[in-house]
């Protein structure tokens, strides 16, 4: 009986002992399969980030790509246009030429040995930023008169363009010499229309601090006369022309 006894129990203990081996089989087994899960999940992610980084470059190739091609058409139409179609020029072409003589009327009546005055004229047109100047550069002044042979003149010019007078511009003073070296430049806004109308005017002036300027004589340059001297404005001109009496002494 005893027997019977212990063998059942030994029996049932190794049910108990199989059925907690089950269990714990199958736990295991979950653990690993839940683990299997998320590395595939981990994996399958990864691997759609890099087909998405792949797609992104390239569809990045593809459009640089495109622009290259684009940009060498471009340049290939610009080439064949350039073999057909003249080219702009930023400026025009400029020719120095040098008159040594009144070219007004009203100037080579009576210079009365005041002496000459030196300059240049260009007018300056630039296509792509589409301004156009009248440069007017004042080189130097010879020669001219002193009624003191002890007392020198303090020399400088005044610089406008008459009837319009936008602008005046007045050079150094240049002391104890008659002979003044200027070197100054000057630019005046105005239209190419307009110039026919317009007249380049310098006075020469012997500063005096004490009193009033004294006017040594003037040049009036009327820029309609210029062609009927065969001179072209929108290339560089030089002139020395004779100083004339001024219009009020």
């Amino acid at each position: 009986m005893r027997g019977y006894v212990i063998a059942g129990s030994f029996a049932a203990g190794f049910s108990v002992v199989a059925i907690l081996l089950y269990l714990a089989f199958r736990i295991f087994t979950k653990r690993f399969n839940k683990e299997k899960d998320t590395e595939t999940l981990c994996i399958s992610a990864r691997s759609e980030e890099l087909n998405s980084s792949l797609s992104r470059e390239r569809a990045n190739s593809k459009d640089n790509e495109e622009r290259v091609a684009k940009s060498r058409k471009k340049e290939k139409r610009k080439e064949v246009k350039s073999l057909w179609l003249p080219k702009k020029k930023d400026s025009l072409p400029m020719m120095t030429a040098t008159m040594v003589q009144p070219i007004v009327a009203e100037q080579s009546k009576d210079h009365g040995g005041r002496g000459q005055l030196t300059f240049t004229l260009h007018y300056h047109y630039q296509y792509a930023l589409k301004t156009s100047v009248l440069l007017v550069k004042l080189v130097q002044a010879q020669d001219l008169p002193t009624k003191d042979e002890e007392i020198m003149p303090a020399v400088y010019v005044k610089t406008q363009l008459v009837p319009s007078r936008r602008r005046v511009f007045l050079s150094k003073v240049h002391r104890d010499t008659l002979n003044p070296v200027f070197d100054e430049t000057y630019e005046f806004d105005v239209e190419y229309q307009e110039l026919q109308q317009q007249t380049l005017l310098f006075q020469i002036l012997d500063y005096d601090c004490m009193s009033r300027h004294k006017c040594i004589g003037e040049v009036g340059v009327h820029l309609a006369e210029l062609g009927t001297h065969g001179f072209n404005v929108l290339r560089e001109i030089s002139l020395s022309v004779y100083i004339s009496r001024p219009r009020m002494d």
